[in-house]
């Protein structure tokens, strides 16, 4: 893989109000609403955000066989509270958009158990669970940290900040074209 592709990709990074780190706490509190207070909650343009890999993690890098505990976090169990990696991405993504006016719900439901294999029937499980009960999400974000570079992180503006890539698709049965899209 040529990786001289990733220096010329451009980085947008949306700033939040602040930077410090939260306590750990159990998703339920620090997140988003339950599904079943949604709608009383949302109003104006609404965006989910969820993690198929949970586990996904900024240190060390991924798929190195001798470093999986850094790649990847362990969770415990199904209700291990720890907001760490990726899903901390996607808390920092849904505060900054929130602060811009869009109302946001962040899924922090562990995928990764009982093994990582399962990730994505579980996510699949979730996704339709919420969108069962609230229908008119705008947009549905899979938030995945960048495996495919050699740095998990990039310096912008001097400040280190988390690699992501957005991967826009649509179903094969509802061709949507996207002109924007670089």
């Amino acid at each position: 893989v040529d990786m001289r592709m990733w220096e010329e990709r451009p980085f947008v990074f949306i700033q939040e109000l602040s930077f410090a780190p939260d306590p750990v706490r159990p998703p339920s509190v620090l997140d988003s609403p339950s599904v079943e207070s949604m709608e009383v909650r949302l109003t104006g343009p609404k965006v989910l955000i969820y993690h198929t890999h949970t586990s996904e993690n900024y240190l060390g890098r991924a798929g190195v066989s001798n470093q999986p505990r850094q790649a990847h976090y362990q969770f415990r169990n199904m209700a291990d509270p720890t907001i760490t990696g990726v899903m901390a991405v996607g808390r920092h993504l849904s505060n900054a958009l929130t602060s811009l006016g869009v109302q946001t719900v962040h899924e922090s439901r562990i995928h990764t158990l009982p093994t990582i294999n399962s990730s994505y029937s579980n996510s699949e499980k979730t996704v339709r669970e919420i969108l069962s009960k609230q229908k008119d999400f705008d947009m549905v974000i899979d938030l995945h940290r960048d495996a495919g570079v050699p740095n998990p992180t990039v310096v912008i503006n001097g400040r280190e900040v988390a690699r992501l890539v957005l991967v826009v698709g649509t179903a094969q049965n509802i061709p949507l074209s996207h002109p924007n899209f670089q």
